[in-house]
């Protein structure tokens, strides 16, 4: 509004035109009532009436509500997100016990299930055939097909088993010691947490700077009233200069990223050698002294890629708004989009073998990506079967820990009497403790995933190199 209007019979009101409101005459489809200003840019009402019709139509008392009811049960709230931290451990003391009886069971079961639906369409088949109806050759052939097929590929599958049985044995014994690791050096979940500080703070610095070097721009007034922000007009070179900046911020944020990758891997390779204690001292040390050039270059090759991804996000957008209803031009861009994510998690990949090839050789990062790439070449089965089966681990990790720490909490909510009576919806705190066991899983969850990694090179580089000399796996060794 170019002001707020003061009664009910006001006239001559200013007010910018959109979708909803094609202009602003009284008779159009909307009321005026009588408002005041707050400060110097908003318009709020002060009939009562009108204020509770607002607050109605907002809900404003029931999200009051919601906020009363997540307060009242911050206790909890503490309790259950210690709690999710004990079945985090829990989960990982399955995975260090079970994992082979469960991987072997998910394996041989998905063989019984191909044998039971093989024989259903055998079965099919039969019937088919039995009706000798010169109506259902197709379906004859179609069954015939599918019963082959099925035939030939449990055939596959039981000798893709046989061939890899010592694989998955591996396998099954790296996950079960990426969870004797994270027993093991507990200090290792401080780095997640270390990591988010530390990407905060970079954010805080270089926006800072990104404000200072926006405010030597000239100031330009809205160019419309009733839009009450303006803009800066920047010269060219204050232009470079607050690029710059957001291209520090990138690389900055992607070389924390990197040196808490690089700590992981070095806490598991200290841990997996049994060089002694002091994991994350000795990793960060490490890493800061001795190997910040090459996760610096490893950064930047992500920070140019983040920066061509934003490049090309503002493209796009240009892109969309001149052909709205192309779809040439939606898919063209969708495709490049997906390239470039595709690009983006290969590096990730890339770079963070690399740092584990890093703390184990101590090498730069070309030289330790090149031993990386032929390290996974050379292993190509035994990288496939641990990141699957480490990444369903970590997947059913994250599920299984938020639900239970959820469920406890949903049931402590509904059953004692000192928070049933205090609160009207069990939704939001149970909301909130999902929020906080999620966030705790993925922690504990992501340091395992990145341990397993490590531990599986550690492993493939000592028997290549030492033939067996530091074997720290569990008793797969025997076989």
């Amino acid at each position: 509004m170019g002001k707020c209007p003061k009664s009910m019979n006001e006239e001559g009101l200013e007010c910018q035109a959109n979708s909803k409101m094609s202009s602003c005459s009284k008779s159009g489809s909307f009321m005026i009532y009588p408002t005041s200003t707050l400060g110097g840019r908003m318009c709020f009402p002060k009939d009562p009436g009108i204020i509770q019709y607002l607050n109605q139509t907002l809900s404003l008392q029931q999200w009051e509500g919601h906020v009363q009811d997540v307060v009242s049960t911050w206790k909890l709230i503490i309790i259950c997100g210690i709690t999710s931290f004990l079945f985090g451990f829990a989960y990982l003391c399955i995975i260090r016990n079970c994992a082979g009886p469960m991987v072997w069971a998910a394996l041989i079961g998905f063989l019984l299930l191909m044998i039971f639906l093989s024989y259903l369409s055998y079965e099919k088949l039969q019937k088919v055939e039995a009706a000798n109806d010169p109506n259902m050759e197709f379906d004859v052939t179609l069954w015939k097909v599918v019963t082959y097929g099925s035939f030939g590929a449990i055939a596959i599958y039981g000798l893709l088993l046989c061939c890899c049985l010592g694989k998955i044995q591996l396998s099954i014994a790296v996950i079960q010691s990426g969870a004797y690791f994270v027993f093991d050096v507990v200090s290792s979940l401080l780095v997640p947490p270390i990591t988010i500080l530390l990407v905060t703070a970079v954010v805080l610095v270089f926006g800072a700077f990104a404000s200072f070097v926006y405010s030597l721009g000239t100031p330009v007034p809205p160019s419309n009233p009733l839009y009450p922000i303006g803009t800066m007009k920047l010269e060219e070179e204050q232009k470079y200069y607050l690029y710059t900046v957001i291209f520090g911020c990138f690389w900055n944020i992607a070389l924390v990223y990197a040196l808490s990758e690089f700590v992981l891997a070095s806490c598991t390779c200290i841990w997996y050698f049994r060089e002694g204690g002091w994991y994350l001292l000795k990793s960060f040390f490490r890493g800061i002294f001795y190997h910040l050039g090459s996760l610096a270059f490893g950064s930047l090759l992500i920070a140019l890629l983040w920066t061509v991804r934003v490049i090309f996000e503002v493209i796009a957008d240009q892109a969309n708004r001149l052909s709205e209803t192309n779809p040439i031009t939606r898919g063209i861009l969708c495709c490049v989009r997906c390239c470039l994510d595709c690009f983006e998690r290969f590096l990730k990949l890339l770079n963070r073998n690399a740092y584990i090839q890093i703390a184990i050789t101590g090498k730069g990062f070309l030289g330790a990506s090149k031993d990386a790439i032929d390290l996974m070449l050379r292993n190509g089965v035994s990288f496939g079967l641990t990141f699957g089966l480490s990444g369903i681990f970590t997947f059913l990790g994250r599920i299984c820990i938020t639900g239970a720490t959820m469920a406890l909490g949903y049931y402590v909510l509904t059953r004692d009497i000192a928070y049933y009576n205090k609160i009207g919806s069990p939704l939001f705190p149970c909301i909130c403790i999902g929020v906080i066991a999620f966030l705790i899983a993925s922690v504990i969850m992501n340091v395992y995933s990145v341990a397993c990694e490590a531990i599986l090179q550690c492993f493939l580089i000592d028997t290549e190199t030492v033939s067996y000399t530091h074997l720290t796996l569990p008793t797969i060794y025997s076989v």
